[in-house]
């Protein structure tokens, strides 16, 4: 994603928002296809995808909204999928599986979505024709089930893939093993996806500036691109948007507690960073990623922790040989000013860097070198006469 040296326009087709929700997507989505599409000419984007989860009902005002603005369409789903490896998790003491009983003080049943999730992108009439098949597919299946979130069965995906793209992004199983620190459970997990998509198989990395290994952070954005690079797979940068402007990250929260049921908590699942960025936000992501990437010496990020911020202060403050890496305490502080050399003047190199003059860049002493300043002003002046 290098814009350098490009007009805005040029550069802004450079990059294309690849996983976008609607208020099509039920409960999920905050901002309606026309408003994506005016955001999107008002950035100059050459193109924009729709990825409504379990639908493609807003397809037909996407396409006449994206058609009115100059954008160019592209159509999707962000659909669920079954687990390839199931990892029988049990909590609260009952069998693995079960859910929680209706209960009108919670609202209703437990809303249960566990089921990864990934991205398909039509490629042209065949994979349309595919993905709405897989979509049919889904709502059949939770049909006969009587209820709950519609899951596309693995036999329907490897019978309708052709003109598919696929993104596994942070909601799917390998990218879900990575966050959990299992790289080589990851390669494993991504091994039928390339069997089924071949070279239309595409990493996720998604960097909300959460923190962490969590879904959005640096950490699992650079860990997803390094795993791409080990496994000759593409990577690509998305922002999994869900609104136009942060201020609806509030009305995201509260589509968040409706469909899972939950009290209403402001920033839960969104922080205002899931917009629709422009190119140039875009790319100092795609930048910071690169970077964190390739942060260990050209190491892959599979162990990547971000770097210490730089002290502000002098680096010939002492510090503790023991117990964490923080600041000193006073009395270490105190006992460092004893052992330390008095300068010959307020104007010597020597001066102590507690002194504030590398923060405020103005020669002073600290107040327990103004005695000794001045005697030696005093001594000196002696002297000459």
């Amino acid at each position: 994603m290098h814009v350098g040296g490009r007009g805005a326009k040029e550069a802004a087709t450079l990059f294309t928002h690849l996983h976008v929700a609607s208020g099509y997507s039920a409960r999920y989505g905050a901002s309606l296809p026309d408003a994506l599409a005016a955001r999107a000419a008002e950035q100059h984007l050459g193109a924009l995808a729709l990825t409504d989860r379990d639908t493609v009902a807003g397809a037909v005002r996407f396409a006449k909204a994206c058609a009115v603005s100059g954008i160019r369409p592209l159509f999707g789903a962000d659909l669920a999928v079954p687990l390839l490896r199931p990892v029988p998790a049990a909590t609260g003491g009952g069998p693995a599986g079960a859910r929680q009983p209706r209960t009108p003080v919670r609202g209703g049943a437990f809303v249960d979505e566990s089921a990864p999730r990934i991205v398909l992108l039509a490629r042209d009439r065949t994979g349309w024709a595919n993905l709405c098949a897989l979509i049919t597919a889904g709502w059949a299946g939770r049909a006969e089930r009587g209820g709950g979130q519609p899951v596309v069965p693995w036999e329907a995906i490897g019978r309708h893939a052709e003109g598919l793209t696929v993104l596994l992004g942070p909601a799917s199983e390998p990218v879900r093993a990575l966050a959990a620190g299992r790289p080589d459970t990851a390669a494993e997990l991504l091994e039928p996806w390339r069997e089924v998509f071949g070279p239309h198989l595409r990493l996720e990395a998604v960097h909300h500036c959460r923190s962490g290994t969590a879904p959005g952070s640096l950490r699992l954005a650079a860990r997803t691109v390094g795993l791409a690079a080990d496994l000759d797979l593409l990577a690509v940068i998305t922002n999994a948007v869900r609104y136009t402007e942060p201020a609806q990250s509030r009305i995201a929260d509260v589509l968040d507690a409706a469909r899972l049921r939950v009290p209403v908590r402001a920033g839960r699942v969104c922080n205002g960073e899931r917009t629709l960025k422009d190119h140039r936000e875009m790319a100092a992501l795609a930048e910071e990623v690169a970077r964190a990437a390739g942060q260990e010496n050209g190491e892959r990020p599979t162990c990547w922790r971000p770097p210490p911020a730089p002290r502000a202060t002098a680096a010939s403050i002492p510090q503790r040989t023991s117990g964490s890496a923080g600041c000193p305490s006073r009395r270490s502080t105190s006992s460092a000013r004893r052992r330390a050399p008095r300068p010959e003047s307020c104007g010597s190199a020597a001066r102590p860097p507690w002194s504030g003059a590398a923060t405020t860049g103005r020669r002073r002493c600290a107040p327990g070198w103004r005695r000794s300043c001045a005697s030696s002003r005093r001594s000196a002046g002696r002297r000459t006469s």
